[in-house]
């Protein structure tokens, strides 16, 4: 006891008693981390694909670098990518394919002279280049070119910063792996999106800009949902209909905005409760304003989402880059939402309808403003239906479905 004593009042001797602390648990953190990249690169030979998940005996071959989940687990349509690599994997089939599945974020030792077409994302397919063998390259993008996704994120990051003096980086969307050879080497990019997503690619390459094709995106559509409105009572009530990320899906806009509008509802649904640096910030505004409210995950299959899409005419969506945004077609095709966002959604809309800009609350204030104030009761339900019919018209699965096997038809048979 009498030695903690002097080190305690020992100004000299507590500075070297802490350096000794630091430094030891220093040292403990750095073997831990090594032994963490030894495990890793040990593991990494027994990564192996899931081998023939159709159980076929064609003369060639396919590796999908997505996800496995769809091979292993029954259907789940909490996320599209489920049906989105199932349908990729089906469609390789159909044209003669035996397919192997790995996922995309597991790099592994990959024979890849075994196959004659890669489709996907992710190290794997990045790895792929650097094989001095002849296989077709599809790069699977769900989004804006990560270049320009990463800068816009990156962005948020900055402007958060300059609120919070924390930097968020557990809400925005960063590209964890490089994804440079994929967008400019492979065969054909698929590009899930609009032509704005698709010009993120175009801009860095206009002289093979037919090597970049657009697909739309698709939703899930839950027939049971019975849509009844009364638009005098729920032109006030808007969603923000998201999941992971809500610096970079503009929650942080949303919030600001309806804090200062008390005479406007915001229901937030599928905001992520582990982003800790955003809520920190975010939920004290949240709790002082009334009119926000904070429903948390809701499926849209239960009669929560039903009685949600009931109380509410729009959905705000002021996202910084997408690949299609299947949440926000969600709520347009399944609630008949009038969505106040913009082009950066990956979404062709109806022309009908206000595509913001700059991404500004000023703008997006304006656009409400103009809803609320110029809109009656039956315009606004006539753009309500017109939005729902639109999305379920150029947004189903079949069309989704039909348009992935044109595009990997044509690389597969091109000479």
């Amino acid at each position: 006891m009498r030695e903690w004593r002097l080190i305690v009042n020992n100004g000299s001797d507590s500075k070297n008693y802490s350096d000794r602390v630091w430094g030891g648990l220093k040292k403990k953190m750095n073997m831990i981390t090594k032994v963490k990249i030894i495990i890793k690169k040990l593991l990494i030979p027994f990564i192996k694909p899931l081998r023939n998940v159709y159980k076929t005996n064609y003369k060639k071959s396919v590796l999908l670098s997505y996800i496995t989940t769809p091979f292993k687990l029954a259907n789940n349509y909490g996320h599209t990518n489920w049906m989105e690599c199932k349908t990729a994997a089906d469609v390789f089939s159909e044209l003669g394919y035996n397919v192997d599945v790995i996922d995309f974020y597991r790099e592994a030792n990959i024979q890849y002279d075994k196959y004659d077409v890669i489709y996907g994302m992710g190290m794997n397919l990045e790895k792929s280049f650097d094989v001095n063998k002849k296989i077709k390259r599809i790069y699977y993008a769900t989004g804006c070119n990560p270049s320009y996704s990463n800068i816009e994120t990156l962005k948020k990051s900055r402007i958060f910063y300059e609120k919070s003096q924390m930097f968020g980086y557990g809400s925005i969307r960063l590209t964890a792996f490089p994804e440079i050879k994929q967008c400019i080497l492979s065969d054909k990019v698929i590009v899930l999106g609009n032509e704005f997503v698709r010009s993120t690619y175009t801009r860095f390459d206009e002289e093979h800009s037919d090597r970049y094709v657009n697909l739309n995106c698709f939703f899930y559509k839950n027939s049971n949902i019975a849509i009844k409105k009364d638009y005098n009572k729920v032109k006030r009530h808007f969603v923000w209909f998201g999941s992971s990320g809500c610096l970079h899906k503009g929650l942080d806009i949303a919030i600001e905005l309806f804090s200062k509008r008390p005479d406007l509802y915001l229901h937030i649904c599928g905001a992520n409760p582990n982003e800790k640096e955003f809520l920190k910030y975010y939920q004290p505004i949240i709790d002082r304003s009334p009119n926000i409210i904070n429903h948390g995950f809701v499926n849209i299959q239960l009669k929560e989402f039903e009685e949600l899409m009931n109380k509410c005419c729009f959905a705000i969506y002021p996202t910084v880059s997408e690949g299609g945004a299947a949440a926000l077609l969600n709520v347009m095709g399944n609630g008949a939402l009038i969505p106040i966002t913009s082009e950066r959604t990956g979404l062709d809309l109806p022309d009908e309808i206000k595509l913001v800009n700059s991404n500004t609350i000023e703008e997006y204030s304006k656009i409400i403003d103009d809803y609320i104030n110029n809109y009656d009761e039956l315009k606004l339900q006539k753009l309500a239906e017109l939005c729902c019919d639109y999305v379920c018209r150029n947004y189903s699965y079949d069309n989704y479905r039909t348009a992935l096997k044109s595009i990997i038809r044509e690389v597969v048979e091109e000479k």
